[in-house]
């Protein structure tokens, strides 16, 4: 009788259920993520009479004097950054905070020039430019910009955008991802070399294990050290 009432039981279960399979829920394979800000270098700047007026500002945190900052003009429409070309004005940068301006002394004259502010004291890691057009004193900013494509449960995907002429791959350039809304002194949570020689693109930075209802700032560092930090983005996910 018991085993006829058990036989019972599961085709009343056969029946209700229909053709439907149980499945265990899995883990998503993406996540939705909302930015929170972000942050660059900056450059801003016109010509007056023999000087190039530079103001900027560095990445939060990252004090000039002490990370090796410049400022280099060439008398180009782009940075000779793989090139021995000497710059009309080259002046190291002894601000202490990350709002700063400088006067920069260059014999001027009426043709196109470039300006960049790098760190490390390495012209690979000019990452803001102004360019002057002869007879126009003010001067039009670049600044590096890095953008969140996809977030993933162990991986994430940016893109970022440099000068042209700027190779990440034989700069040094490399991502990174803290946890938190900044950019930490510490180990990032993962990092990944930039092996790319266009001056923008995409990187992925494999091997997470991205939290929901977490906090990420990922960091883009135009050259090898953490003082090369030159753009961030910090987000937040969700499911």
């Amino acid at each position: 009788m018991r085993l006829i009432v058990t036989g019972l039981l599961i085709s009343v279960l056969l029946v209700s259920c229909g053709s439907r399979t149980f499945v265990s829920p899995v883990p998503a394979a993406s996540l939705n993520f909302t930015p929170v800000k972000s942050e660059s270098v900056t450059i801003a700047g016109k010509i007056i009479g023999r000087y190039f007026s530079v103001e900027f500002s560095t990445f939060n945190g990252i004090i000039p004097v002490t990370s090796g900052f410049f400022i280099a003009a060439y008398e180009d429409q782009q940075i000779p950054y793989y090139q021995p070309i000497d710059p009309v004005a080259l002046d190291k940068v002894p601000c202490n905070t990350t709002n700063c301006s400088q006067a920069v002394e260059a014999s001027i004259t009426e043709v196109p020039y470039i300006v960049g502010i790098g760190s490390s004291n390495s012209v690979k890691t000019i990452s803001a430019t102004l360019n002057f057009m002869p007879g126009i004193s003010v001067g039009v900013p670049f600044n590096s910009s890095l953008t969140v494509n996809a977030v993933a449960i162990n991986s994430i995907i940016v893109s970022y955008t440099m000068p042209d002429g700027y190779r990440p791959a034989d700069s040094g350039a490399w991502v990174g991802i803290w946890e938190g809304d900044g950019v930490g002194a510490g180990q990032p949570l993962g990092r990944a070399e930039v092996d790319s020689d266009q001056s923008s693109g995409t990187q992925a930075i494999n091997g997470l294990k991205m939290l929901v209802g977490t906090t990420y700032t990922i960091g883009f560092a135009s050259g090898p050290n953490l003082k090369d930090i030159i753009s961030s983005v910090t987000f937040k996910t969700s499911p």
